[in-house]
């Protein structure tokens, strides 16, 4: 039987590393627990965007609090990059978000997300970060 890996989208991420409460128990529990936590590079550079327009606020050294607390980097591919055709409805939402999304899908990953747009798409696999 295969262990349950987790790819964490971008507000989850953002969420896990400053310990927000905004983080459901079931969320957290799951980012403490579990050995197969991921982040995306792809969120990282959604936080350096918002950053450089005065949106977020990213210690220089985020990559390393992240690894630091056992989360690991999943690289984008070009296969997760294919993968974004899998999701037409979503054709006009965010980009960083559709890229997380068809990363988890092509890396049969449970998604953590608070998106309510991903989340209404209503797959076992995405699970809510409040919860």
């Amino acid at each position: 039987m295969t262990r349950a890996r987790y790819l964490l989208d971008t507000q989850a991420l953002i969420w896990a590393a400053r310990a927000s409460r905004e983080l459901g128990k079931t969320s957290a529990r799951i980012i403490r627990e579990q050995a197969d936590v991921y982040f995306s590079p792809v969120s990282i550079a959604e936080m350096q965007l918002k950053a450089l327009v005065g949106k977020l606020d990213i210690a220089d050294d985020f990559i390393a609090l992240c690894t630091g607390n056992g989360l690991q980097e999943l690289e984008f591919s070009a296969e997760s990059a294919m993968a974004l055709s899998r999701f037409p409805a979503l054709a006009r939402h965010d980009p960083f978000d559709r890229m997380i999304l068809a990363q988890a899908a092509t890396h049969d990953m449970h998604l953590i997300t608070a998106d309510r747009a991903l989340l209404e798409l209503a797959q076992p696999w995405i699970l809510d970060a409040r919860s």
